[in-house]
Order: structure tokens, then C-alpha cells, then sequence
């Protein structure tokens, strides 16, 4: 039987993983699984990034920019990043209909090229860990053969799908997976109810200080704005609460709104009325810090979609690594996190209140951006990937198996305990 030594401080064996995100790298939103990716080619390890497969259905969507690269990322059979492979497959049975036959893993096995080939042609003969963070994965683990399987679960899809059909893929996922990795503690009390046995690892999302932590120039789009700025950064759905963010615009004229993100004309008709809201589109990643690094505090205005109760918000510490403190409505998880950057609020008159105190103490003393900055520290992506890796050494060594061994890079996570009630 073979086995796999292991020697940890990155002396180790490299290990190669595929990361199977609903998000492809190069997306306008830079999500959980390209950060971890990173951290891990930095660690000296291959990572096959594999995103949900484009069909036939989105050739007739070719205009849209999305489609235009996940497709000519198809046609040129990906792309390597020095440690990671960046890869969109192509299926001709799209998961609209392939959800229906889940069981048979219709949609990956239906690529072209099959996957195991368009992985084994960048040179991975064996794959040592598989990261799934999509219900729609359900079955990659039976076609491509990983040695551990981990299900890592970011949001409560069935809320998001609104489709109670999710709950039993996620259920398959779990019980299939080796163990399931949850970014908030309602998300793992949901993948518990599944299986409470599974070795699991609460591990929120995190934050590339780096790119965060510096002074720049205000960007030409803020820099002939006057007074104090409020800035919002993310996605314009519904789980943003628009309202909220028209009621602040109208009680406090003197503040700036800033709203980065991609819109429509639906978005920009809502808010033609409020003179102090600014809808900027879409801002490259490469930017946004500079955007953050001159405002006066983030805004993370939550709906009452029921998705937002197992959020994991990443913006919580890039705009902490920014420097700056976070006016957000209350959510369970949220507030059991008690950042000290962060001032929740239940109500809308909390929220003009709350706005209010930071604005008169922008620029003292009493705001003490470097302290908020330090703050965000501990939650790099560096150190997430190193606990992730270890939570799969963990796997790997009570399976009793050698050649399920992995290397790791520090303490064993306890992979056994109660859940959080959240």
C-alpha cells in the first residue's frame, strides 16, 4: 500500500486539489475558493480550480461578458496561474435538467472533455483533496476519485434557491463527503442535522490583509466629494436592503452613500431622487482598496432574506483591514461573532444613530483606525488555509488508511464536537 510521508513548515510531499466554487476565477466577485486557492499554490501546492460548467443553453447568452469568459476559458482548455489551474468546463446536459438525475452525476459526466482527462492533461495523476462548495457538485467526488472529500458549505442554499429540493443534495453531499467545512454556525447547525457524526470545522470566511492594509490617493470618483462617506461594497440583490440604505440617504443629507457593485437602471431609478447616493458599477478588485482606504465607515445594510442569517460576509474584514468600522444589521451569527469594528443595529432610527456617532468622531482619536486594521489580522486567508489543511490531515489520519494521508502544517482541529446553536 502506498504511503504518503508527510513533513510539515511546507517541507512536505506537495499535494494537488481540486476546488469545485460556483464562482470561476476572473468573475467581477472574488469569492472564498480563488483566495484559498492562492493561499494554497503559496503553500506549494496544485490547485485545479473548477467551476460550474457552461451547456449549450449559454451559447445563446455569448453577448454576456460572464458566458463570453467562461467560454473562452472553455475554448482554450483553461489557463495555469503559476500553482492554479483555472478551468470552466463545458456540459452538454445543463443542471436545469440535470438535477433530476443527480444520482447519476449527469452533468460532469456529460463534459467535454471528461474531466479525469482535462485534469490528468495538466499533469495531476492523483488528486489528494477535493473542496466542494456547491449542492450542484454532488457526485464530482465518484467520477474523479479524490483520496478526501471535503463538502464546504458558504451560504443556506435552500434559502437562497428557495428550492427545498437543495436539502436533499446537500444531505447527499454530506453524508458522501469525508467531512464538511461551515463559514458561519447556522450553516453548520443546518449540515449537522444530516449527519452530526461527520468531522466538522467552523471556519468564516477571511480577508487578504495585504491587499487591504495600505494609504493611498482618494480614486477620481470619490476624491470631489465632500463631507463623510459611507461605502457599500458587494452585490445589488435581494439581500440588500435598499430601503434602509434610501432611509439613511434621507435622514442624513450630509453623508455620501457609495455603492460599488454591478447595477441596472433599475438600481440607479431607485435612487435618481437621493443626490448623496453614487452607484459606481462594478470596481476591479485591484482598486477597491482604495475606494475602502477613503471612506469614513462600510455599510453592510442586510434584507430580512432569510439567506443573510447564514452569511459569512467577507466585506466584514476587508473594510476592518481598511480601516474601517461597519455598520451592519443584526444577524445571529453576526453577533455571536463580537468584533468590536462592527456596531450592529435592529432598527432604522439604530442605524441613523449609529451613522451619526461615526461621523462625529471621524478623524479623532476616538477612531482608531490602525487598532480596527490590526483587528482584521487574525482572519487572513493564510491562516484559514492553514486550518483547512490541517482539518483535512485530521480526516485523512482517522481514516486508518496511509494512503489517505496528508500533510499538514500545525494542531490538529478537533473534528468532533457539538455544533454551535448559532
Amino acid at each position: 500500500m502506498k504511503e504518503h510521508d508527510f513533513i510539515c513548515n511546507n517541507l512536505a510531499r506537495q499535494l494537488t486539489v481540486v476546488f469545485a466554487s460556483h464562482t470561476y476565477i476572473g468573475s467581477p466577485f472574488v469569492v472564498g475558493s480563488h483566495h484559498l486557492a492562492n493561499q494554497f499554490a503559496k503553500m506549494g501546492h496544485t490547485v485545479f480550480h473548477l467551476s460550474t460548467p457552461i451547456s449549450p443553453a449559454h451559447l445563446l447568452k455569448v453577448n454576456g461578458s460572464s458566458c463570453r469568459v467562461r467560454f473562452a476559458n472553455w475554448l482554450k482548455g483553461g489557463e495555469r496561474r503559476n500553482r492554479v489551474i483555472n478551468y470552466v468546463p463545458f456540459t452538454f446536459i445543463p443542471w436545469n435538467i440535470a438535477k433530476y438525475y443527480h444520482r447519476k452525476n449527469l452533468m460532469y459526466s456529460a463534459c467535454w472533455p471528461p474531466l479525469p482527462r482535462k485534469i490528468k492533461q495538466y499533469g495531476i495523476r492523483e488528486i489528494d483533496l477535493l473542496l466542494i462548495d456547491q449542492y450542484s457538485f454532488v457526485g464530482l467526488e465518484e467520477l474523479i476519485r479524490p483520496k478526501v472529500s471535503i463538502y464546504r458549505a458558504t451560504d443556506l442554499y435552500s434559502e437562497m434557491g428557495n428550492d427545498q429540493r437543495i436539502d436533499q443534495l446537500e444531505e447527499q453531499l454530506v453524508q458522501r463527503a469525508d467531512g464538511i467545512i461551515a463559514t458561519s454556525a447556522p450553516v453548520l447547525k443546518q449540515l449537522r442535522r444530516y449527519n452530526a457524526a461527520k468531522p466538522w470545522l467552523l471556519l468564516e470566511n477571511g480577508v487578504d490583509f495585504a491587499h487591504f492594509y495600505h494609504k493611498s490617493d482618494p480614486p477620481s470618483p470619490l476624491s470631489g466629494l465632500g463631507g463623510p462617506i459611507a461605502i457599500y461594497a458587494g452585490a445589488l440583490d435581494d439581500r440588500l436592503d435598499r430601503a434602509a440604505l434610501k432611509f439613511l440617504a434621507t435622514a442624513l443629507p450630509e453623508l455620501q452613500l457609495v455603492l460599488i457593485g454591478p447595477c441596472n437602471a433599475k438600481d440607479r431609478g431607485y435612487f435618481q431622487a437621493c443626490s448623496n447616493v453614487h452607484l459606481l458599477g462594478q470596481v476591479d478588485y485591484a482598486e477597491l482598496p482604495y475606494y475602502l482606504n477613503y471612506a469614513t465607515f462600510g455599510l453592510l445594510p442586510l434584507s430580512d432574506h432569510p439567506a443573510n442569517e447564514g452569511r459569512s460576509p467577507m466585506k466584514l474584514y476587508e473594510y476592518a483591514a481598511s480601516g474601517l468600522p461597519v455598520i451592519a444589521r443584526h444577524t445571529k451569527e453576526l453577533g455571536r461573532r463580537e468584533e468590536r469594528h462592527v456596531h450592529l443595529y435592529k432598527s432604522l432610527e439604530e442605524l441613523i444613530g449609529q451613522a451619526r456617532q461615526l461621523m462625529k468622531h471621524a478623524g479623532s482619536a476616538a477612531l482608531d483606525r490602525e487598532s480596527i486594521c490590526q483587528s482584521a489580522h487574525i482572519h487572513s486567508w493564510e491562516s484559514k488555509a492553514e486550518q483547512l489543511i490541517d482539518f483535512a490531515e485530521g480526516i485523512a489520519r482517522n481514516t486508518g488508511s496511509p494512503d489517505k494521508l496528508l500533510s499538514g502544517s500545525g494542531a490538529l482541529q478537533e473534528s468532533l464536537a457539538s455544533s454551535s446553536s448559532g
